[in-house]
């Protein structure tokens, strides 16, 4: 195969190495090929999970080998269930993946399906037959997705009012934030703090406590 990589951004290589009839199958029943070359739509994903394998194989603890042959089967069945259709255009894939890292990394500041198709260089129409061949939502469905990810992060980890992170992702009104939280996860952003308050105190509470004995 042909590579060439961008050198102002140098491309990252791993490599695996497995053996044994287990991992033929494995191979197979995931219809990869060898020789076979195949793109994914989530890269950054495929990624990390290579590091976790790395990871993994390089702890010492018992049950290394056990863990390591779990990450690789995880590892290869998701690059088969991430394999992207061989476009007609290979710029296609690229516009995709483009439009969807710009919504990963600028989550919190774009608005409507309008700015995420300017801030990509193309259309509205064109931006949603990406999406529909290469992705599993529509891009307004993966940015709400990682807005409220976004939100539920801010929420533990900020400890800024309800209303304060509604506004800060574009809310006017915060009612309308809570229930588009409420929609995605089940629970009001108030009762999640309540959760993660009363988790911490739980925790707090089995904290054994430490007796002072005089010498008798």
């Amino acid at each position: 195969h042909d590579i060439r990589c961008d050198p102002a951004s140098p491309m990252l290589k791993y490599f695996v190495v497995f053996a044994g009839p287990e991992t033929r199958d494995l191979l197979r029943a995931n219809h990869m090929l060898p020789g076979a070359v195949i793109r994914v739509t989530e890269p950054d994903r495929i990624r990390d999970l290579f590091d976790d394998l790395i990871a993994r194989a390089l702890d010492d603890r018992p049950g290394r080998e056990r863990l390591c042959a779990i990450a690789l089967s995880y590892l290869i069945t998701r690059i088969a269930t991430r394999a992207a259709p061989e476009p007609a255009n290979r710029g296609a894939l690229e516009t995709y993946v483009r439009c969807r890292t710009l919504i990963e990394t600028r989550a919190a500041e774009i608005r409507r399906i309008t700015d995420l198709a300017a801030a990509g260089h193309v259309s509205v129409g064109h931006l949603c037959r990406l999406f529909r061949k290469f992705g599993r939502q529509s891009p307004m469905a993966y940015l709400r997705h990682l807005r409220m990810n976004l939100a539920a992060e801010w929420l533990l980890t900020r400890q800024l009012p309800v209303k304060t992170i509604a506004t800060e992702l574009g809310y006017e009104d915060p009612h309308n934030f809570s229930r588009a939280f409420r929609r995605t996860f089940g629970i009001a952003p108030t009762g999640l703090l309540r959760s993660h308050a009363g988790t911490h105190l739980a925790a707090s509470c089995r904290r054994p406590a430490h007796e002072s004995r005089t010498p008798g």
